[in-house]
């Protein structure tokens, strides 16, 4: 498979051309640089899919909703993980998502539609189904793969509905959730903060030997 390198490298060519990047371009994109561990990488090309409206997660059916119905699997799990960005920006700036905004309890939850219904399928991905703009080929998440992907977030609850084909993340999980990110940020802060020179240089090496150990991996596959 491509390596983000030479993912980015495309869709930069593509555009020089004044051609236009399609679903199946950034989503090879998105794919390589999630192999590679580069999630942040990944989210922007997604953002830039999204400005350009090229790929979109937002359900046409449950308004509000996440839907992940025919992404493949890396690009479903950016796409949830950017919604969980765009909850918590919200949440740092006090702006309130839901029906009733002016109350207490007015943000909304997040509701996330797979691609796949029930657990009669094998463990893992199901076979995508394609929809309006998105790849049909390849592997999309379902229900309790994205529960065991945010299980890993800290104090984040989700309610699975696997035969309604969709997990729901509720408001007050999502604020304990952000709440203890945002501790944990300080507090990584402010180790930085006491680290000598020396120290923050071997960090910074040790950064980038892992990052390059990635792309190797990577480019191997």
């Amino acid at each position: 498979g491509l390596v983000p390198a030479e993912a980015l490298r495309l869709l930069d060519e593509m555009q020089e051309q004044l051609l236009r990047p399609n679903a199946i371009t950034y989503s090879a994109a998105i794919a390589a640089c999630e192999a590679a561990g580069d999630r942040e990488t990944a989210k922007a090309v997604w953002a830039e899919a999204f400005e350009r409206r090229v790929l979109d997660a937002r359900s046409r059916a449950t308004p509000g909703a996440l839907d992940l119905h025919g992404f493949i699997a890396p690009v479903a799990r950016v796409a949830c993980a950017c919604a969980l960005d765009e909850w918590r920006a919200d949440w740092r700036k006090g702006k309130k998502r839901g029906r009733d905004a002016s109350g207490p309890d007015g943000d909304d939850d997040i509701v996330i539609v797979t691609g796949q219904r029930g657990r009669a399928a094998a463990d893992g991905a199901a076979p995508a189904r394609g929809a309006d703009g998105r790849p049909s080929d390849g592997q999309v998440l379902r229900p309790e793969a994205i529960v065991q992907m945010l299980a890993k977030e800290p104090k984040l609850k989700v309610v699975d509905a696997p035969d309604l084909g969709r997990v729901v993340i509720p408001a007050a999980s999502l604020r304990a959730w952000a709440e203890e990110t945002r501790v944990r940020e300080n507090a990584a802060a402010d180790a930085l903060e006491a680290l000598t020179v020396a120290e923050l240089r071997e960090r910074c090496r040790e950064a980038k030997l892992a990052k390059y150990s990635r792309l190797r991996k990577a480019e191997l596959v």
